[in-house]
């Protein structure tokens, strides 16, 4: 059972299988006391009631092929080793008995890992161990099982404003100790809340409007969640509540003739005094008349309308309406004076850009719009997936992403019709369902808007999620085939530096061949060091990984392997720390530390699990003063101090605009600097230094285009330039 039963969320819809408790319909005798006010009180909401609606929900049996292991159900009495834990839950004010109290335990030392928190299946919602989360009876009580030689936090909270949360904190218990405790809760509603009810554009006051306070209106709209409170604007929009001070609510407040509106309510901020605005917009209705690309009626065409953005006052709500057989659709209560969205979809596929929907629909009070919608041409996407024999892949599920119909100008478009590509690479989320499945054949056709897409296989499945682009075009079938590879993996066992199993370390493997440029895949190691990577395209691949847990354990050294590899093993390195001090800063100078390993361009400035060999040492102050130590030896299973100075170095400023360079590499007296990344100005050490200006490729690599050397002293300054 879940540590904290957030199913019990008890102001909307479906409350979870406590609800069949046959005390459903007791209620305590404590509740909210009342507070003399001038503040009106709805007399639809009790005093003593507590104002939820509890829905019964029917068990639904469980599937015979579930994995997990039920939890044992909650035990008749305490067993060796655990006490007895009695609450009894009452109101601060009255000392009443306070039923549907929700209370969980909590580790009173959060360092305290040798704890084994334990859940059972409860057969009394207010009976069990000290993991499961309980509800009091009706007389208040409830009871837990606990550990002993530990000590806890008991909290408890009463929903939809029946009780304020409190914790107790309490010692440890003795084994067969039984012990009770009384958790006071405070329930008096002391909120003087007030709200004005308004129109949104001309701010007149609205009267007669119906205001409701509700914990969630997630479900109000269909009358499932009881209000708070509950009143009606008078003659100047304004209308008054009492509500709990503890209980952040929504106010949910509507008028005939306007959209409903909402707005949230925080806990009491005393030092505002104003009324909370309540803004009503005023109805307007859009009628649209759809038709095919070849001016046909459109019928059964799903539109969606939305606001555009969050504005004051409205709820985030959709409205949504089907084409009828001559095409058209009319929402008759839309708001006004807001940005709105349409989108349009047939057969729960996305028709992508519409010309006339592309942009906000803003209507004014009262308004009827009629907008003439001509649906884009469609196409055929025909497909087959083949493995490298040249077999079909059958029963693979098939995605598409589209990706906007201005894509056939771009100068990337033919190098990614000829490559495959992961969708996460083109910045797509894959949607949740599949658009098709290929046959025997290894086939797939399907019918889209023109445009262009990434069509692939799904992820989650035995064959690489990876794709290819296509260009649809009006009454034209666009012809893809993709050769894949089903159930290719690289999998294998990861030991620490110490040999042991290493658990929850990441691991990725990257496509060495510019075939399998996109090819990648990730994954984290097992409790028993073992992982496995793909499914993969056939090729090498590189397989690299990040630090263990221990401060020792350095990531492993990267290793080159063929997809299906079987039983890889791998070990993380045995590393070293590094404590760096930098004895001449300032008091107010901040110094940047960056560590390259020798020979290379990549760097980090980690400082612990570092793998053992040579690093070249940088840091930078933000006064522009440098430290350089290259060839600075870590050894295995050692921790280094070092002691840096800081000296003037030379600046280098780069060029803002330099053609179609767009980064730039610096070495000094031939090692690598750190990455400039969007710097412009930066700190080198004395020496010659070499700028490179590189630029993307064709082939979507960054070369280098341009050089530019120069020796400089400490001191000097040098603005570097790439103009011929």
């Amino acid at each position: 059972m879940a540590r904290w039963m957030a199913g019990l969320v008890l102001a909307a819809g479906a409350l979870g299988l406590w609800l069949l408790w046959p005390r459903a319909t007791e209620r305590g005798a404590g509740g909210k006391a009342a507070a003399t006010s001038s503040a009106v009180r709805p007399s639809a909401v009790a005093t003593a009631e507590l104002a939820v609606l509890r829905e019964v929900v029917p068990e639904v049996p469980e599937s015979a092929d579930e994995e997990y292991e039920r939890d044992p159900p909650t035990p008749e009495r305490p067993g060796p080793a655990q006490a007895l834990l009695r609450v009894r839950a009452v109101a601060l004010e009255s000392g009443a008995a306070l039923a549907w109290i929700e209370l969980e335990l909590l580790a009173l030392d959060e360092e305290d890992e040798e704890h084994e928190w334990r859940n059972s299946t409860q057969t009394d919602p207010a009976r069990g161990l000290e993991n499961d989360g309980l509800i009091t009876r009706a007389d208040g009580s409830a009871e837990f099982i606990v550990e002993t030689e530990f000590g806890y936090t008991l909290r408890g909270r009463g929903e939809n404003g029946l009780a304020d949360e409190v914790e107790l904190e309490l010692g440890s218990f003795a084994a067969g100790e039984e012990r009770t405790v009384t958790l006071a809760l405070p329930t008096r509603w002391t909120r003087q809340w007030e709200g004005r009810v308004v129109d949104a554009a001309s701010e007149i006051p609205l009267v007669g409007a119906e205001v409701r306070i509700v914990v969630r209106d997630s479900g109000d709209e269909f009358g499932l969640v009881k209000p708070l409170a509950q009143g009606t604007s008078g003659a100047d929009g304004r209308v008054r509540l009492l509500l709990p001070a503890w209980q952040p609510a929504t106010a949910v407040f509507r008028l005939p003739g306007y959209a409903q509106g909402s707005v949230y309510i925080g806990r009491e901020a005393p030092e505002i005094l104003e009324p909370q605005p309540l803004p009503l917009r005023s109805l307007a209705r859009l009628t649209l008349a759809v038709q095919e690309h070849d001016a046909r009626p459109a019928a059964r065409v799903e539109l969606r309308a939305h606001p555009a953005r969050i504005v004051g006052g409205l709820p985030p709500t959709r409205w949504t309406l089907v084409t009828d057989a001559s095409g058209l659709a009319t929402f008759d209560e839309l708001p006004s004076g807001c940005g709105l969205r349409v989108a349009a979809a047939r057969d729960g596929r996305s028709l992508g850009t519409v010309e006339a929907l592309a942009q906000e629909i803003e209507l004014a009070p009262g308004e009827h719009r009629r907008i003439e919608v001509r649906l884009p041409g469609a196409g055929r996407i025909a497909g087959r997936l083949l493995d490298p024999r040249g077999a079909p892949l059958a029963g693979v599920p098939v995605q598409t992403t589209p990706l906007g119909r201005d894509l056939e100008t771009s100068k990337v478009l033919a190098y990614l019709q000829e490559t495959l590509h992961g969708r996460k690479t083109l910045g797509k989320a894959a949607t949740e369902e599949a658009d098709a499945t290929t046959d025997s054949e290894g086939r797939f056709t399907l019918s889209v808007p023109i445009g262009a897409y990434h069509v692939g296989a799904a992820p989650g499945g035995d064959v690489p999620a990876l794709g290819k682009v296509v260009v649809v075009r009006e009454d034209e079938t666009a012809a893809l085939e993709l050769v894949l590879a089903r159930g290719l993996w690289i999998r294998g066992r990861l030991l620490d530096a110490r040999g042991e199993p290493a658990d929850g370390v990441e691991l990725s493997c990257n496509g060495i061949d510019e075939a399998l440029l996109w090819a990648r895949a990730r994954t984290s190691s097992a409790e028993d060091g073992s992982f496995e990577l793909g499914p993969l395209l056939p090729g090498r691949y590189t397989v690299s990984g990040s630090p263990g847990g221990d401060a020792h354990d350095a990531p492993f050294e990267s290793v080159e392997v063929e997809a299906g590899t079987e039983g890889l093993e791998l070990a993380l390195q045995l590393g070293g720390t590094l404590a760096v001090t930098v004895e001449n800063a300032l008091e107010d100078e901040r110094v940047q530390l960056w560590l390259l390993r020798a020979g290379s361009t990549h760097g980090t400035d980690r400082r612990d699990r570092l793998p053992p060999g040579r690093y070249d040492l940088f840091a930078l102050s933000d006064e522009g003063r440098f430290a350089f130590l290259p060839g600075y030896t870590i050894a295995p299973g050692h921790d280094h101090e070092l002691l840096l100075t800081l000296a003037p170095g030379a600046t280098v400023t780069l060029p803002e605009d330099a053609g179609e360079i767009t980064s730039f590499a610096l070495f000094v007296d031939g090692l690598p600097l750190p990455p400039t990344a969007f710097l412009r100005t930066v700190a080198v050490p004395s020496g010659r230094l070499r700028v490179e200006g590189q630029a993307w490729s064709s082939r979507a690599r960054r070369e280098t285009v341009a050089t530019r050397e120069r020796d400089l002293a400490p001191g000097d300054t040098w603005a570097v330039t790439f103009a011929d």
